[in-house]
């Protein structure tokens, strides 16, 4: 969190929640204030927690949720009334992807007097429970028909009945390890969308490079290499925390052969690489992609929420909204 407020403490203004007890902070919130135009002209006094919306510091966080001591989530309730009655100078506070299920997503639902909930985005997050398999046989056995298919035809295209799995064993192979994703990553979007994807700005190139730096050593970065008989397969990048692995970035050669789907086989191989290690959760994160939920063993709702004081601004959206028959700004 730390290396993301300071790219943002740089240029944009943040508010900061903070609720004590017993003289211990045991609640955060960080609130990035945009001016935001809604129905395209229509500007809303935006607060978005823990995410800007600029696109050059626009990072998403899943599961995202006020900071809270694990002993002091009945906090949450009063820490969210205090910010709709006492604070000023809101049109609109964005909760980025948070589960649906969360206290933040329930209490929101609720608000029905002087404000409006709207949903603006649903997804879902995808994950594989490693503690129920003992080992990769018994993960791959678990997997559909056409899922475990795909691995076997990208194996023998390789000419290999498995990848070899390198872990980064420093900060240095890990820096090496993110260039190398990064090449792949940003070749696979020049390809797709003329961008450099996740990497479109140099901002994020300088974030990731501070947090490997500054947290490989604590064991909470994981970067694997994948080779089949030393041709280079692709990258994955992680975040670990308490035997959760949080798959947040990878890039892979697409161009091995046509019956080789490098993030099928990579990914396949991390989550048994880290059944191995004994970790508990290998998390996809975010969005619909097929081989997310192909892969995975759960999945959970997740939503971005919008509230919205009932004042001209909202009342003036919603009825354009109705005249024009539109269901989003």
């Amino acid at each position: 969190m730390s290396a993301w407020l300071d790219l943002v403490w740089a240029s944009e203004k943040v508010y900061v929640l903070e609720a004590v007890r017993a003289d211990v902070v045991c609640l955060l919130a960080f609130f990035v204030e945009q001016t935001a135009l809604r129905s395209r002209f229509i500007p809303f006094n935006a607060w978005s927690l823990n995410e800007s919306l600029a696109p050059h510091l626009d990072f998403t966080i899943e599961y995202n949720n006020f900071l809270v001591r694990q002993d002091a989530e009945e906090v949450i309730p009063q820490a969210l009334q205090f910010l709709l009655g006492q604070v000023k100078g809101w049109d609109e506070l964005v909760l980025p992807n948070v589960l649906a299920d969360s206290p933040l997503s329930q209490l929101s639902a609720q608000l029905v007097h002087n404000y409006r909930t709207y949903d603006i985005r649903k997804t879902n997050t995808y994950s594989v429970d490693l503690k129920h398999f003992a080992d990769a046989d018994g993960y791959f056995g678990s997997l559909d028909k056409k899922t475990r298919y795909m691995i076997r035809r990208s194996w023998k295209e390789l000419g290999c009945d498995c990848l070899q799995v390198q872990s980064a064993q420093s900060v240095a192979e890990a820096g090496e390890y993110l260039e190398g994703l990064r090449t792949f990553h940003a070749r696979h979007w020049q390809q797709r969308d003329g961008s450099q994807g996740a990497f479109s700005h140099p901002q994020w190139i300088c974030f990731h490079q501070r947090l490997i730096a500054e947290c490989f050593d604590q064991g909470s970065v994981q970067m694997l290499r994948f080779t089949a008989k030393g041709r280079l397969v692709g990258f994955i990048y992680s975040l670990v925390m308490d035997g959760h692995v949080y798959m947040i970035q990878s890039g892979y050669d697409y161009a091995l052969g046509e019956n080789v789907t490098p993030g099928y086989l990579a990914n396949y191989h991390a989550v048994a690489y880290n059944i191995a290690l004994g970790n508990r959760i290998y998390d996809f994160l975010g969005g619909d992609s097929k081989y997310k939920s192909r892969l995975a063993n759960t999945q959970a709702a997740m939503s971005s929420l919008a509230i919205r004081r009932l004042g001209w601004k909202c009342r003036l959206n919603d009825l354009l909204h109705r005249l024009v028959g539109r269901g989003k700004d």
